[in-house]
């Protein structure tokens, strides 16, 4: 099933940071992985304490390249024992404060592209995740199916300094959702964009909950 899911008004690109001395080991749900199948999800608790994880620091704050890498780590553990059940990380962030939405914003491009990596290559990266206070053995786990359950969480959004969003969906995503009563912006017009581009405005709670709601029902 294809998912969208899109609430965040991101603030800036992702800022480079300095790294700190060792910060603690990454330990949040050093469980799951015994106690949940492949392919089944863990206890709620435990998906929220890997969520939480995303936003428990700032990208642009100092210590961050390690901690950006543990979140990663945390989370490429949970993903290759087991998986977020339909609906929890979409909730999850639609009850998120203004400023941990805008924290998500910044630290998903890294946290993605770090648990990305460990998936690729974790012997590269073994150096990193130890200076960071991971000691899960990555090289000896079976990652093959993370990549595409980091992709289903639909985090990434165009970075944004206004209150505006840039997404894609598929290229008939404006047509189904006009049907449901709902309308974002088509930007195929838009220079070095085309028709799967759109653009939607962050506007109440409430408001967006309704549009979230009306894409998941699109797009399952």
């Amino acid at each position: 099933m294809r998912r969208l899911a899109i609430l965040l008004a991101g603030a800036a690109l992702l800022a480079g940071c300095a790294a700190p001395a060792v910060p603690e080991a990454a330990s949040a749900v050093q469980a799951v992985s015994s106690e949940a199948g492949t392919g089944h999800a863990g206890s709620r608790a435990e998906q929220l304490a890997v969520l939480d994880g995303l936003v428990d620091f700032g990208a642009d704050t100092a210590g961050c390249s390690l901690k950006t890498a543990r979140a990663a780590a945390v989370l490429v553990e949970y993903l290759s024992a087991a998986e977020f059940e339909d609906g929890t990380a979409d909730t999850w962030r639609a009850g998120l404060s203004g400023d941990a939405q805008e924290r998500l914003a910044l630290n998903w491009p890294g946290i993605l592209a770090e648990a990305q990596a460990i998936c690729a290559d974790p012997a590269a990266c073994a150096d990193e995740l130890a200076s960071a206070g991971v000691e899960t053995d990555f090289p000896g786990m079976e990652l093959g199916g993370v990549p595409d359950k980091l992709t289903a969480l639909g985090f990434w959004v165009c970075p944004s300094q206004a209150n505006y969003l840039l997404f894609r969906a598929p290229a008939d995503f404006g047509a189904k959702l006009r049907r449901h009563g709902a309308v974002v912006r088509g930007c195929g017009n838009y220079p070095g964009l085309d028709e799967t581009w759109y653009r939607t405005a962050v506007r109440t709670q409430k408001e967006n909950e309704q549009l979230l709601k009306i894409m998941r029902e699109v797009l399952a």
